[in-house]
């Protein structure tokens, strides 16, 4: 039987392995996790983190951000697909250069506490009736402070979880989570879209941030999301009379 939900499909297909092993041994990661932000029947999205050490090679922050979600892929409707991006920020020592602040224009670091961020993002997958059915958007910031925050948007029936607390963005009736040392932020909004937004730190500053954020969310991600595509099945074939 397959998987049914995001998350059994990450723990029966995924791998993080986000530390490279050198031949100088393995890099090793004392704080690597891995935190569901979002999750509904057709999609789920995870943040990666970990602070990858080796004596050989250097040092690195990763950011991952991947999407489990459902789709068409090789002719099989309702398949588990894995996609999304990653980031490495090398931090001393390393021998590996320095990254200078990546971003684009716009950019929301305006919002954020000052410090020098690099963007992953944003990540934008195709979305057709052939292959992803749920549209979905989403970018990261990381600094070597370290400071993170993770802001996407997502067309899917969220599921809210038992541990969540109630919470207002932007007007909008939504929910907290914290794991992992990360807030999530979660506002399913009027026009079918959910909202999201994790970062690390407390729930109240992360709740603040998202309200600031919600706004500009479009501004982002590069644009609105497509509308959500229905896989179209083979028509039955009704037999004729006498057949």
């Amino acid at each position: 039987m397959g998987a049914t939900t995001p998350q059994e499909a990450y723990a029966r297909s995924a791998r993080f392995t986000p530390c490279i092993a050198s031949k100088d041994g393995k890099t090793t990661s004392a704080d690597q996790s891995a935190t569901w932000l979002v999750s509904g029947p057709g999609v789920g999205v995870v943040d990666l983190r970990a602070t990858c050490r080796n004596t050989y090679r250097g040092n690195y922050l990763y950011r991952g951000f991947l999407a489990v979600a459902k789709g068409t892929f090789g002719g099989r409707h309702d398949t588990w697909n894995f996609d999304g991006f990653q980031k490495r920020l090398p931090f001393p020592p390393t021998l590996d250069p320095i990254l200078t602040p990546s971003l684009r224009v716009p950019s929301l670091t305006d919002l954020f506490p000052a410090d020098d961020y690099n963007e992953g993002g944003p990540w934008r997958p195709e979305v057709g009736p052939r292959i992803l059915s749920t549209p979905m958007a989403g970018t990261i910031w990381v600094s070597l402070t370290p400071r993170d925050y993770v802001l996407g948007l997502v067309k899917d029936r969220i599921t809210r979880p038992q541990e969540a607390t109630t919470t207002t963005v932007g007007g909008l009736p939504g929910w907290v989570t914290e794991a992992n040392g990360m807030a999530t932020i979660v506002a399913p909004r009027p026009d079918g879209a959910v909202f999201f937004f994790a970062g690390a730190g407390s729930a109240s500053e992360v709740e603040a941030l998202a309200a600031r954020a919600l706004p500009r969310a479009e501004e982002a991600l590069g644009g609105p999301l497509p509308p959500a595509i229905t896989p179209t099945l083979p028509a039955a074939i009704t037999p004729s009379p006498g057949t």
